[in-house]
């Protein structure tokens, strides 16, 4: 414990002359309390009883009073000055007495040594200085030698997946026959089988089926594309941020490696704090692709890698506008407004306040097909896809308006019916489903509404009347 006394020598000065010097502090004023004490009342009493006396030694000699009276007088007074002498020199004594004078400075001694102590125990005696730029330097250090995502995944618990639905049990054996993600280049079939994996659990098998993918589109892949494979290494992980993760989300959002997502969100910080990005600054910038649906899961992780990492302050740069900008119906949003406010308290922004909150939408990140959906994947041709696809919307849609259903059983329809181009159809949904959840007080209801107006934002505007 005391190995690092020597190392704080600085400190241990300041400390023993701040405690000495409050020490001397008290026991100075406990000794000018003694020797000066307070005039008591009773000093007053002594002061009026003599001067009653005088006054009848004075009435006494104008003949005022006679001489019986007089020396009654003076008997009773007298025994009342000496009476209240007595009381006044007891309390002059009392003030400041040495048995409190020494109860005072041992209380003052423990105090001090109590403190010392507690420090001792409780505190770090032999801790260095740790100036910002060594705090940023092991930040950087404690990110460029986490561990990879098999080395973490490897020390978690197994996964167990799911079992899948049993109308499913055959379509998906199917579709891992004919959809090979070492060799395949049928891009539907390397969405759908990531997608059903992802649901499953089977997250080994999904990062390589939307790796292919990727792969296969090349220069065409998207942001959502990058975004939910990156969730996928995410959810694997546990919420780990790997440096594959962080790979993927700087491909996403078309950066040079961490150094330029670290320059990003240093220039998103300093713009948030007033100062005005030019010239290159202000071009990174502006190729930055805007926060969306698509981009979101790639801001979302970006930030949790340095949060993570031990910058709150680059993770508040990159979750701000998330927060302020992006849809807020995103699957992030219930989460970043818990940990937005105790990043922006570290990256200095104390009087931070969060937009005010709508109504979330839920987690759809790895909402996916059913059945009919991994059956069309495998081997079915273009038009066999869409008429499956049109059968398997029309039984969900005849289902709904006979017995009813969730929220997302409303936005899955109305999704379908926009894919498939049917935006008449897809209004009138929308319609069914607001009446079938109105707009009434209640988490529940609120929850199953906002995925319905989530759904009906894929209706081109014209078509939507709220």
């Amino acid at each position: 414990m005391m190995d690092g006394l020597g190392d704080a020598t600085g400190f241990w000065m300041v400390a023993a002359m701040l405690a000495g010097g409050i020490a001397i502090l008290l026991t100075l004023s406990l000794l000018f309390a003694r020797r000066t004490p307070p005039e008591p009342e009773l000093a007053r009493d002594v002061s009026l009883y003599r001067q009653q006396l005088a006054g009848i030694g004075k009435d006494e000699a104008r003949g005022a009073l006679a001489g019986a009276e007089a020396q009654r007088l003076r008997a009773e007074i007298g025994r009342r000055l000496l009476e209240a002498d007595r009381q006044n020199r007891r309390a002059v004594s009392d003030a400041g007495s040495p048995r409190d004078l020494v109860l005072a400075v041992g209380v003052i001694v423990i105090a001090v040594a109590g403190a010392v102590f507690l420090y001792l125990q409780l505190g770090r005696p032999g801790q260095p200085d740790l100036p910002m730029a060594t705090r940023l330097a092991e930040a950087e250090a404690r990110m460029a030698t986490r561990p990879s995502q098999a080395v973490y995944v490897a020390n978690l618990p197994p996964i167990i997946p799911a079992e899948p639905e049993p109308d499913m049990v055959e379509p998906l054996q199917k579709l891992r026959e004919t959809v090979d993600p070492a060799v395949t280049d049928n891009l539907q079939g390397l969405g759908l089988r990531a997608t059903i994996e992802a649901r499953l659990g089977n997250y080994a098998d999904a990062i390589l089926a939307q790796r292919r993918l990727i792969e296969v589109r090349g220069s065409k892949a998207s942001a959502t594309d990058y975004s939910f494979l990156t969730l996928l290494l995410v959810e694997q992980a546990s919420g780990y941020v790997s440096p594959e993760a962080e790979a993927e989300v700087v491909r996403g959002l078309g950066l040079d490696g961490r150094a330029g997502l670290g320059r990003v969100a240093d220039l998103l910080l300093a713009a948030a704090q007033g100062f005005q990005p030019r010239g290159e600054d202000r071009a990174v910038l502006t190729a930055l692709p805007p926060v969306s649906e698509a981009t979101g899961p790639l801001f979302l992780f970006a930030g949790e890698l340095y949060a993570q990492g031990g910058r709150p302050d680059r993770a508040f740069a990159l979750w701000r506008p998330l927060i302020e900008q992006g849809p807020q119906d995103g699957f992030w949003v219930p989460r970043l407004r818990d940990q937005i406010r105790a990043a922006a308290w570290f990256a200095g922004a104390w009087d931070y306040q969060l937009p005010e909150a709508e109504a979330a939408a839920g987690d759809q990140a790895l909402r996916g097909p059913g059945a009919e959906d991994i059956a069309a994947a495998a081997g079915k041709s273009e038009a066999e896809i869409g008429e499956m696809a049109a059968g398997m919307v029309a039984g969900l849609g005849a289902r709904l308006q006979s017995e009813g259903g969730s929220g997302a059983e409303w936005a899955q329809l109305i999704r379908g019916l926009v894919v498939l181009g049917r935006m008449e159809e897809a209004r009138d949904m929308l319609t069914r489903a607001r009446s079938a959840w109105p707009e009434e007080p209640g988490e529940s209801g609120a929850a199953e509404r906002a995925l319905i107006e989530a759904a009906a934002k894929a209706i081109p505007a014209a078509e939507v009347t709220p």
